[in-house]
């Protein structure tokens, strides 16, 4: 039996909030360097990454003698029991965000990892970004290819891993420091019948400051028939998968580029893995998705087709479901035309509402029914709220006004990654 000892924590959590508790740690589990987020004193509405010297002696040290990570009391005898995790992250001109998306991949808690750089055919200096980390880091790896696409990207970092675990990452998105740490721990709690866990994710924007956390899916467990309905997870950069079930799944689907549809790569691994495995998930925002205008997601008529190829194999797979594919669908092109809506882009709307007739001629008159009363039932909830906040018209300035705050008060909440800074 492994020894246990008791430690005191004092946590910094996101927004400013601090928790201090005693936890019981097994000798077999690594030490977390000093890694966490604080308020920024400079500017008390952000957030910021901070590291200490040991997050970059251990990141210097790689993941070799996992045993010196240890949790426990002096002369504890070692249990080499972490599984090997790897890091996957596709690059293409990504010079501007990957030296941020490595640093937070790099300043995870859980040690034993190994770290995968695809550099796909970049005209950039991203290579160059990379190896820079790469001298610092032994656990940083840089693949190089001719432009292939994110599914082939991925899909050959893969197949050069080492982990039983994989977990990929955008080259512009960040990670919080214990997103790996508590996915692993999820995934061994649950055994082999688990094939994915993974977290929420916060929206940021190019900067980094975090602009939206509403979406909180709960799904877990045998997830396939919500699946079927759209890609509840929601990107790339949440998720923890073994590499078994990558594997059994055929991984990413590299056919969707070749035919005009990049973009849904992962909700089709997704799907594939949960008919066969179960699906976990974290309830903490430990994943950030920057919006970044040259996104994939943001080609919403690319997107579209390549979520109409996935639901088709979906509803051949599964006929059984087929009308969950089907509203999948509808939904997916209704939330494209709100996205269109909402960029001011009235040339996308009407290429949307073209293909919309195209194939879909009935979903407009559903859509033409459904639309007064959703805005008359948004009207009545305004002017509810502003009763009872003492506002006597929904249409007042101080309604904007009072809007206006809480929208700069979310926006102000950033996402930094300091550097690392190595003292003794």
């Amino acid at each position: 039996m492994s020894s246990v000892n008791q430690r005191g924590l004092k946590i910094l959590e996101p927004f400013g909030f601090t928790r201090t508790y005693t936890t019981q740690a097994s000798a077999r589990e690594p030490s977390p360097p000093d890694v966490c987020f604080r308020r920024n004193p400079s500017s008390p509405g952000k957030i910021a990454f901070l590291r200490s010297s040991a997050a970059l002696n251990i990141a210097k040290d790689g993941p070799t003698d996992i045993s010196t990570w240890r949790m426990g009391e002096a002369g504890a005898e070692p249990e080499m029991s972490a599984p090997l995790v790897t890091a996957i992250i596709p690059a293409f001109n990504a010079n501007r965000t990957i030296d941020e998306t490595l640093t937070s991949v790099r300043g995870q808690t859980y040690r034993n990892i190994e770290i995968i750089v695809v550099d796909d055919g970049s005209t950039d200096d991203t290579a160059l970004r990379v190896e820079a980390h790469a001298r610092t880091d032994s656990r940083v790896r840089l693949i190089r290819q001719e432009n292939a696409g994110v599914a082939a990207a991925r899909n050959r970092a893969i197949a050069e891993s080492n982990g039983d675990f994989i977990s990929p990452i955008d080259a512009d998105d960040l990670w919080m420091p214990t997103k790996i740490e508590k996915q692993i721990a999820s995934m061994l709690a649950r055994g082999r019948k688990c094939g994915l866990v993974y977290t929420w994710q916060a929206i940021l924007d190019e900067q980094g400051r975090v602009i939206s956390t509403r979406n909180k899916p709960m799904e877990e467990g045998y997830v396939l028939t919500y699946m079927m309905i759209g890609n509840f997870i929601g990107g790339g950069s949440p998720t923890l998968m073994r590499k078994r079930a990558i594997m059994e799944a055929g991984g990413y689907d590299p056919s969707l580029r070749a035919r005009g549809a990049q973009g849904c790569e992962d909700f089709k691994l997704y799907l594939k893995i949960s008919e066969h495995y179960d699906v976990a998930i974290v309830k903490e925002f430990l994943t950030g998705y920057r919006c970044m205008p040259d996104r994939m997601s943001n080609d919403l008529l690319q997107m579209q087709r390549s979520h109409d190829l996935v639901t088709d194999y979906a509803e051949a797979a599964h006929p059984r479901y087929a009308k969950l594919a089907r509203d999948s669908r509808m939904y997916c092109r209704g939330s494209n035309l709100k996205k269109a809506v909402q960029l001011k882009s009235f040339r996308l709307l009407a290429d949307l509402l073209i293909d919309l007739i195209a194939h879909h001629p009935l979903y407009i008159i559903k859509l033409l029914f459904k639309m007064p009363r959703r805005a008359s039932r948004r009207i009545i909830l305004r002017i509810k709220n502003c009763r009872e906040s003492g506002i006597a018209s929904p249409f007042l300035p101080q309604l904007n006004k009072a809007s206006a705050v809480n929208l700069n008060m979310l926006g102000s909440a950033r996402l930094d990654v300091c550097d690392l800074v190595s003292t003794k």
